[in-house]
C-alpha cells in the first residue's frame, strides 16, 4: 500500500495536478464490493457497531460502515441517501466522549506546567494506553480498531525520499523527533515505563489526527464521529445539549450533495 501510494503521489506532483487528482479520486472513491463483504464480516468492526448501538449512537439514517473503497479496499463510510447541507450525521451521548480536561491526573509529573508540550494530546494518548491494558475496558471496541503502526513517522528514509518532497520529509522527521522526545519525558514516570516507544508514537499520532478541538485547554476523542473524513465534508461539531451533553456532528458540503464519505 505504501509503494502504491508513493507512485500515486509522484504522479500527482510530476504531472498535471488537476487531471491526476480527478482520475485518482475516481479510482479511490469507487466501492470495492468484495472488499466491503470482507470488512463487514470483520469481528472488530461488528463489535464497534454493536457498541455504538448499545450506547444509543444515532447514525444509521445517514450512512453505513465499513465500506471498502478502491483497489486497496480502504475502509470508509457510505451515505445511505443523498446528504443535504446541514444534515446531522451523528448524535453521540456523553458516555462515549473522552475529554482531556477530565483526565488531567494522567499527566506525568515529569511534564512541567510551563512546558510547551501538547498536553491535551498527551493526556488522551495516555488514556488510550491505560485503557488498552484493561481486560474489560468500556472503550475496548473502539481501541481494538485503532490503526497499526503505519503512520508516516514510521516510514524509513528510502520510502520518504520516494516522495521527492523535502517539505514532507522535513515535517515528518520533525514530528518523529518531537514525539520521541516527549516519550523520553513520559517514561521517566515509573507508572508509564511499560509503554514501548513505537506504541506510544502510534497512539499519539492517532490522537493527533482524530481529536476534536473543544476549547483552548481541552480536546476530545469522540468514538464514531472520527470515522468521517474531514477532507470530503466540511464539518461543524458541537456539544449542543447542555443538559445531556450530546455531541452533534453536522455536514456543511463544499459542492452540493455528497454521496460517499470516505475515511482511512
Amino acid at each position: 500500500l505504501y509503494i502504491n501510494s508513493i507512485i500515486i503521489l509522484n504522479l500527482i506532483m510530476k504531472t498535471n495536478y488537476c487531471s491526476w487528482v480527478n482520475k485518482i479520486n475516481d479510482i479511490l472513491n469507487k466501492e470495492n464490493i468484495e472488499g466491503t463483504k470482507s470488512l463487514q464480516s470483520n469481528q472488530r468492526y461488528n463489535a464497534l457497531k454493536k457498541w455504538l448501538d448499545e450506547n444509543k449512537v444515532i447514525y444509521k439514517e445517514t450512512f453505513d460502515f465499513p465500506i471498502a473503497f478502491g483497489p486497496f479496499s480502504l475502509p470508509g463510510c457510505k451515505s445511505v441517501n443523498e446528504i443535504q447541507d446541514n444534515t446531522a450525521l451523528f448524535f453521540i451521548p456523553r458516555s462515549l466522549m473522552i475529554l482531556s480536561s477530565e483526565h488531567e491526573d494522567l499527566l506525568p509529573d515529569t511534564i512541567d506546567e510551563d512546558d510547551e508540550e501538547d498536553k491535551s494530546t498527551l493526556i488522551l494518548t495516555l488514556f488510550l494506553l491505560e485503557e488498552e491494558r484493561k481486560e474489560n475496558s468500556f472503550f475496548k471496541p473502539y481501541i481494538d480498531l485503532l490503526p497499526p503502526q503505519d503512520y508516516t513517522i514510521f516510514w524509513d528514509e528510502k520510502t520518504l525520499k520516494e516522495l521527492d518532497n523535502d517539505n514532507i520529509t522535513k515535517s515528518t522527521r520533525n514530528l518523529y523527533y518531537e514525539i520521541y522526545e516527549l516519550y523520553s519525558k513520559v517514561i521517566k514516570c515509573h507508572k508509564y515505563r511499560y509503554i514501548p516507544p513505537d506504541k506510544f508514537a502510534s497512539f499519539f499520532c492517532h490522537v493527533l489526527s482524530r481529536q476534536f478541538y473543544i476549547d483552548d485547554s481541552t480536546s476530545a476523542l469522540i468514538p464514531g464521529a472520527d470515522l468521517l473524513n474531514h477532507n470530503t465534508v466540511k464539518i461543524k461539531y458541537e456539544i449542543y445539549d447542555s443538559e445531556n451533553n450530546i455531541f452533534k456532528y453536522t455536514a456543511h458540503l463544499c459542492n452540493g450533495n455528497s454521496k460517499d464519505l470516505q475515511y482511512t
